[in-house]
């Protein structure tokens, strides 16, 4: 696969995540979150461990799946945090609040919320989930997302959640 991050952090990146690195208490779980950032930020046409770790040098899938499913840090610090620091920022002039409700096909059923449904990335209805987010967009294109996506449930997955 075609390397299309950078091998160096981005300056805009490590300054954005620096105020976070507290929650992350050794230096390696800092590094891999950088990786992952950075991979999510990147060109690739599908984002997962295995597509960003052949994307992104200097990690590995093992490192990045560790950072999503094996390190213990606190997500909801993490997210109050974020934020807060989006609240403090509110005031910096003109922008435009988004309400979005990103579609994800799926091609299993067994995934937490897929059903049938309308998919906006599709244009029609398939299996797939609805993430409704959202965000603020800022002067020059600074995008703060308000809350956590969270998976709107349909169908079968509304019984089974109540």
């Amino acid at each position: 696969m075609k390397v299309i991050a950078a091998s160096e952090p981005l300056p805009k990146l490590s300054e954005f995540l620096a105020p976070y690195a507290h929650h992350f208490a050794r230096l390696e779980a800092r590094e891999n979150l950088e990786r992952y950032t950075t991979g999510l930020l990147s060109d690739l046409p599908r984002k997962n461990c295995d597509t960003i770790a052949q994307a992104v040098p200097d990690t590995n899938e093992q490192r990045l799946q560790e950072l999503l499913t094996g390190l213990v840090w606190d997500e909801t610090a993490l997210n109050a945090q974020r934020v807060q620091q989006m609240r403090d920022t509110v005031h910096l002039g003109d922008g435009v609040l988004i309400f979005d409700d990103t579609g994800f096909p799926k091609q299993g059923k067994h995934s937490v919320g897929v059903a049938p449904q309308y998919c906006g990335c599709l244009g029609a209805e398939g299996f797939g989930t609805i993430a409704p987010r959202e965000g603020r967009q800022l002067p020059g294109g600074c995008h703060l997302c308000v809350c956590r996506p969270r998976c709107a449930l349909a169908g079968r997955w509304k019984a089974i959640s109540a």
